[in-house]
């Protein structure tokens, strides 16, 4: 603003205050429009880096503005489904037994947590634990300690499970004689099925407990 620009017969004084008051608003018009601008810049960083590249650009500014980590929602996901699974695989027991000396229960509750190449590999090898607990009544129970997310890509996942497990035998008068529990650390392979995460395989890294392909969780 010059002074051409104000009106006629206003003071020095006045005349000072106006051009500061113009001046600072320019100043506070330029600042406001480089923060829209870095505000932009950080969003477009964080819809980039913090969401899913297959989700459509919507939703991932969507879930940058309302702080919503669907990163972390997977993660969670996925966790949560290699817990279930070595939390089902590796409890069972005499209770578990039908007529015809199988656990039709327990292989129901696995196989829903596998994907169907898995499911099949399991239905051939849960027959070794089937004749474990018909044969010698053996019991196990399990307790997971941790689960972590080691990998995480669009349709495949790897989970690292500790926890250990504990195995029962019929003892003296109706008792049960319980062994030492078992530590295992297990790697968790898991696909993702119509929207679902389905545990694929799994591979023990350390400690006892299951083995490749033993989906009794026996380590014999």
């Amino acid at each position: 603003m010059t002074d051409a620009d104000l009106p006629v017969g206003m003071s020095d004084g006045r005349r000072r205050v106006t051009r500061r008051g113009a001046l600072l608003r320019r100043f506070l018009l330029l600042d406001l429009v480089l923060l829209i601008v870095a505000s932009l810049g950080v969003t477009a960083w964080l819809v980039h880096s913090r969401t899913p590249s297959d989700q459509p650009l919507g939703s991932r500014v969507s879930a940058v503005l309302t702080g919503r980590d669907d990163v972390q929602v997977t993660r969670d996901q996925v966790a949560e489904a290699a817990r279930a699974f070595m939390l089902r695989v590796n409890t069972y027991g005499p209770g578990e037994l039908d007529d015809d000396g199988t656990m039709p229960d327990y292989r129901a509750d696995v196989s829903a947590l596998l994907t169907p190449a898995f499911s099949a590999e399991f239905d051939k090898q849960v027959t070794v634990a089937e004749a474990t607990v018909a044969q010698a009544g053996l019991g196990r129970t399990t307790e997971v300690y941790s689960v972590g997310v080691s990998s995480l890509a669009d349709t495949k996942a790897v989970a690292l499970v500790t926890g250990e497990f504990t195995n029962t035998y019929p003892g003296k008068k109706g008792k049960r004689v319980e062994d030492e529990s078992a530590p295992y650390r297990v790697e968790v392979t898991l696909r993702l099925i119509d929207g679902e995460w389905l545990v694929d395989d799994f591979t023990p890294v350390t400690g006892a407990g299951v083995t490749s392909g033993s989906t009794d969780g026996s380590g014999s």
